[in-house]
């Protein structure tokens, strides 16, 4: 891939994971050179990487538009309708290419996909393996063959050929998640422990690897996997879902605290419930970087939380620590005078501010 005028770096943005700038790079050169059909087909790419499908597919097709005879522009028009389950757009595309060029290794891999998308793993793995043929040095052939081995095979052999992509790719995260699964599978907890782990060293950003590393904690402390779904559940939720699940726990705790005159059991009890349900929902909101927290507890948690990320651990340990503290307060506090009320509730609104400014919400 040459790097068009205005889009030095590029690369980096990508490899970075940086795909705001990258796409605020690749406008800028576009309004440049409108007509330079591979900065929109790169244009398709940025998106796909920000999981914009329906506007990668309108790059796409503007890509094609101006740049019919472009092999990569054609070959990243079929990636983005694969990225979209669109089998019939991609085919058209997959045609085209090996049309031009049936030794093509990118059109090959390109192919497999399709034929993967299809359910078609025999025709998946064939057409991986002769993209390896034409160049044995292809990482997206020898992922694409493992998978089909995966699905044709014995737990056994889908583990062979994932470590075999795992030995000659060390930095690919999918073959360390793949082969987490095939060891969970197997009933190797530790192995699997320790492959996830590594999975999100490579890739923090790895969900099946984050589920994976969940699925191993559970299969040896049950109840510690029970508190894990939990959390993974709540972080699930769009970010509409947890703001109500939080609105409904301050009405609770707002319901309990407001009861000073009764006996000392139901103001314990109000503090109990209600910081309970505080924790339960700011976990839930902070399910990631709390999960952080924790990880840097563990003996590889240096290795699994770095840079960035640990700042928002310890940003979520203050937080769930302030939560805590304002529902103590919010149930103790003596008389019912609103003024009472003041510093326990601005503690509780900074207790959510500073949890929705101190997380990146991925599912929202």
């Amino acid at each position: 891939m040459t790097a068009a005028s205005g889009t030095e770096g590029l690369s980096e943005l990508w490899g970075d994971g940086r795909y705001d700038d990258a796409l605020a790079l690749l406008d800028r050169a576009i309004v440049a050179d409108p007509d330079a059909g591979a900065l929109h087909a790169w244009r398709a790419l940025t998106l796909v990487g920000l999981r914009r499908l329906d506007d990668a597919a309108l790059s796409a097709r503007r890509a094609e538009s101006l740049a019919p005879d472009d092999a990569l522009v054609r070959l990243v028009c079929g990636d983005v309708a694969l990225q979209r389950d669109d089998a019939t757009d991609a085919s058209r595309h997959v045609t085209w290419a090996l049309a031009r060029d049936c030794d093509d290794p990118d059109a090959l891999v390109l192919g497999a996909r399709l034929h993967a998308l299809r359910g078609d793993w025999r025709g998946a793995h064939a057409a991986a393996r002769l993209a390896l043929e034409h160049a044995p040095d292809h990482e997206g052939a020898a992922v694409l063959l493992a998978l089909a081995t995966e699905q044709r095979t014995s737990i056994g052999a889908a583990a062979a050929a994932w470590a075999d992509v795992a030995a000659r790719f060390p930095a690919n995260a999918v073959a360390r998640t793949r082969l987490g699964w095939a060891a969970l599978h197997a009933g190797d907890r530790r192995t699997a422990r320790d492959t996830f782990e590594t999975a999100l060293v490579l890739d923090p950003g790895d969900e099946g690897a984050r589920d994976g590393l969940v699925a191993a904690i559970a299969a040896e402390a049950p109840l510690h996997g029970a508190v894990l779904r939990l959390l993974h559940w709540i972080a699930a939720r769009r970010v509409v879902e947890r703001l109500a699940l939080w609105v409904v726990a301050t009405a609770v705790v707002l319901a309990l605290a407001l009861r000073p005159h009764d006996a000392w059991i139901t103001r314990g009890a109000a503090m109990v419930v209600a910081g309970g349900l505080t924790v339960i929902v700011l976990l839930g909101w902070l399910a990631a970087p709390v999960l952080d927290a924790a990880a840097l507890l563990a003996p590889r948690g240096r290795e699994l939380v770095r840079g960035a990320r640990r700042v928002r651990a310890a940003l979520a340990v203050v937080t769930v620590a302030g939560a805590a503290v304002a529902t103590a307060t919010l149930a103790a506090v003596p008389g019912e005078s609103a003024r009472d009320y003041a510093l326990p509730l601005v503690l509780l609104v900074f207790a959510a501010w500073l949890a929705r400014a101190s997380t990146p919400m991925r599912h929202g």
